[in-house]
């Protein structure tokens, strides 16, 4: 009987889990500040932008930058190689025009095209096209760059644009209700091993 108890027990705490995981406990609620992103510069959760034109991006502040002057300037997620360590990592940030050594667009033969960077100071940068956004001098200055988690967007976003910033947080009844419905769901499990238990030591005797 301790066997299909310890069992029901484990059951229970992974559907738990699974509720967690997939209803979530998470959720987005409006600011009590004005609708500027710097005061978020240094916000290490996930944001939640509502734009006046209806659309809604899912971002990180660190994948957010800030036009104050006319630069040239790209911004890329893909991958680095350093020719000291001879190591590949993850890359996402800014690259600025001057620290560029040279630069290729491979698209012959490729089902994906890709650019390749290679930077004065040893590196080489690669990125997927869809991943790499270009900022130039012409494009003037006072606006965000982002980029949406959920779609890999770039958006060029001035503060004016912006309906509503939105934070992610703990959703306390919905966690309460879950664990609440998880301690039942171990009762229930506890309760119905102990009968079946019951039923078979019953069972097991006779004349």
């Amino acid at each position: 009987m301790k066997r299909e108890i310890i069992s029901s027990i484990l059951i229970s705490c992974m559907l738990i889990q699974i509720l967690l995981t997939h209803i979530g406990c998470m959720s987005f609620y409006p600011t009590d500040e004005d609708n500027n992103l710097s005061k978020y510069s240094n916000y290490e959760g996930k944001i939640l932008l509502k734009l006046k034109d209806k659309t809604e991006l899912n971002i990180s502040p660190k994948n957010t930058f800030f036009i104050d002057k006319p630069s040239e300037l790209v911004f890329g997620i893909g991958e680095e190689y350093n020719y000291a360590d001879k190591k590949i990592s993850n890359f996402m940030g800014i690259i600025e025009n001057n620290k560029i050594n040279s630069t290729r667009l491979f698209n012959e033969y490729n089902p994906t095209p890709h650019y390749v960077y290679w930077m004065n100071d040893k590196r080489r940068l690669s990125f997927k096209e869809e991943k790499i956004f270009s900022i130039t001098a012409d494009s003037g200055c006072g606006f965000w760059v982002v980029v949406d988690n959920n779609k890999v967007v770039f958006r060029k976003i001035y503060d004016a644009d912006i309906e509503e910033i939105q934070v992610l947080k703990t959703n306390w009844i919905a966690t309460s209700i879950l664990i609440l419905l998880g301690i039942s769901l171990i009762a229930l499990g506890i309760t119905a091993s102990s009968f079946s238990g019951v039923g078979n030591f019953s069972g097991s005797g006779g004349w």
